[in-house]
């Protein structure tokens, strides 16, 4: 009976063997009468006396090596692991195979010239990087990137009913994405097979980073778990940080605990990770070790505002709660990393969202979207929204353009859209308009504006 247990996941394991633990205390409590028994008997009594004090030695050792758990103390995170003996129990088990693939064929790539009109419909010429260290691989935002090849057939693959809120980095032929049900995978692009896959022990909203071999992600959930006189709401609730992990093999390296979550995506940088917490401080941590080498505390959280780093500038939004929704204060930080001190900071007039939109660059200028108003409207949230163009030198608003105003399907659903910033235009969507509209990045002119059967909240390319 005590057998099956050993192929049964953890957490079921876990609910259920409570109350079937009893019989095994009963069984230990038995053996050592048969064992007492036996000693009692001259002839076996040298044998039993070395049975009795191995069983009592043993069943000792496992109890005081179990002590950390049965008492809730901290410990590090190679000895948690360590204590969970059959693989199906530990909660970085690994994936062997993908739950649903089917095959792919790759071609060589092909011209893809119109012969009427001269336009090459072929991939982006921009390659494919050969690490993945800012958010969407690009400060652009411009994720639309060359391959070799092409696809002359596709499949579909299904990643245990998980959601997946972020988007893939890709290394070579391998994605790697995050879930809503904790889960890293790395996905053979080739075949739709899942190399590996990991849990972690929160929600992965991040886009995996790529550096070095690792694979970097950061772990929260977006609950409100406690407020601070001086910094208003803190948010995450459970186990929250930045994990890497081995490319290859799914392996943990390193994890470094927060408080609050981090939802947004990290920024790697020479040789470090940067990233802003739930709880609105700013993090740098080695890429190499996953020890804090400095941090600096900031107003307000970050939701998934992530950063975005220039030369020695890094630039991120963050939202102040301090009583109630809306924010009291909506900030765009630009931060020296090598002096470590804040360079300017500047309070946008919108009432929540900034801290979800990630920055986006082009040329002198970082734009972002926020939420200018806020009311109530039936089952929904109705906003208006508001794009703004901002001096990366200064932090002075170059311009800013309204994006209209709607109403939100959820109560709890990001508020605004991610801007694209490429080729002299800023194109960004938004959720409660579902509009997408493109502005002359100079002047803040609106050049076009397409109305969509829903809202986007994610960047175009």
């Amino acid at each position: 009976f005590y057998a099956t247990w050993l192929s049964t996941p953890r957490s079921k394991f876990l609910y259920y063997f409570t109350t079937a633990s009893i019989g095994l205390d009963i069984a230990a409590a038995a053996g050592f009468i048969v064992v007492w028994q036996i000693f009692r008997r001259e002839p076996a009594r040298q044998w039993a006396r070395g049975g009795l004090a191995v069983y009592g030695a043993f069943g000792g050792l496992v109890t005081l090596y179990l002590l950390p758990l049965w008492v809730g103390l901290q410990t590090p995170r190679p000895f948690y692991h360590a204590l969970w003996w059959p693989a199906s129990w530990n909660p970085r088990q690994k994936a062997s195979a993908s739950p649903e693939s089917f095959s792919l064929t790759m071609n060589p790539k092909k011209s893809t010239v119109d012969p009427w009109t001269g336009v090459d419909f072929s991939a982006p010429d921009t390659p494919l990087p050969s690490d993945w260290t800012t958010f969407r691989g690009v400060g652009s935002h411009n994720s639309a990137f060359g391959v070799p090849w092409t696809l002359s057939n596709s499949y579909a693959l299904k990643l245990a009913n998980a959601g997946i809120p972020g988007a893939p980095s890709v290394h070579g032929d391998t994605a790697y994405i995050g879930t809503d049900n904790n889960q890293l995978y790395a996905i053979n692009l080739a075949n739709g097979s899942v190399s590996w896959a990991v849990g972690v022990p929160n929600t992965v909203v991040t886009t995996p980073l790529l550096d070095g071999g690792q694979v970097v992600i950061g772990i929260g959930n977006g609950a409100f778990r406690k407020y601070s006189s001086t910094r208003g709401w803190i948010r995450g609730t459970g186990t929250n940080g930045l994990m890497a992990f081995d490319a290859g093999t799914g392996a943990e390296n390193w994890f470094y605990p927060t408080q609050g979550e981090v939802m947004a995506t990290p920024v790697i940088s020479g040789g470090m990770v940067y990233d802003v917490t739930g709880a609105g401080r700013l993090v740098a941590v080695s890429l190499a070790s996953g020890k804090q080498v400095w941090s600096l505390s900031l107003n307000g959280f970050d939701s998934r505002s992530s950063p975005l780093v220039i030369g020695h500038m890094l630039y991120v939004a963050t939202n102040a709660y301090y009583s109630s929704y809306p924010a009291e204060a909506s900030t765009v930080w630009a931060v020296n990393l090598n002096t470590r001190r804040i360079s300017w900071s500047r309070r946008l007039p919108v009432k929540s969202g900034l801290s979800d939109c990630s920055l986006a660059a082009d040329g002198t200028d970082l734009y972002i979207a926020g939420v200018p108003s806020v009311s109530n409207h039936g089952q929904g949230r109705r906003v208006s929204q508001r794009l703004f163009a901002i001096d990366r030198k200064t932090g002075g608003v170059v311009w800013g353009r309204g994006l209209g105003r709607g109403t939100l399907p959820t109560l709890d659903q990001t508020e605004d859209g991610t801007p694209l910033a490429s080729g002299g235009r800023v194109c960004v969507g938004s959720p409660a308009t579902r509009r997408v509209d493109a502005f002359n990045a100079v002047t803040g002119r609106k050049l076009w504006s397409r109305r969509l059967a829903s809202g986007v909240t994610a960047n175009p390319v």
